[in-house]
């Protein structure tokens, strides 16, 4: 008798299991991506606050903001 309800839950089962398998893999692609930029965008904000006199000396502050917002 178990074998039958097996043998009926199974297609539901492989139903189940390959639409989450192919919802996973998006979302992990999808997550390596973001990740690549916001690690882009931390690099040049790891950059200006490490070299905040000089950016202040030559005045480009504006231009790192627009480069940090353009990584975002």
């Amino acid at each position: 008798m178990l074998w039958r309800l097996a043998i009926v839950g199974f297609p539901f089962i492989v139903l189940l299991l390959i639409p989450g398998l192919m919802y996973g893999r998006s979302l992990i692609s999808i997550t390596r991506k973001i990740r690549e930029e916001y690690k882009e965008a931390g690099s040049i904000a790891e950059q200006a606050i490490s070299l905040v006199r000089t950016v202040y000396a030559f005045g480009s502050e504006t231009k790192l903001i627009a480069k940090f917002s353009a990584a975002l």
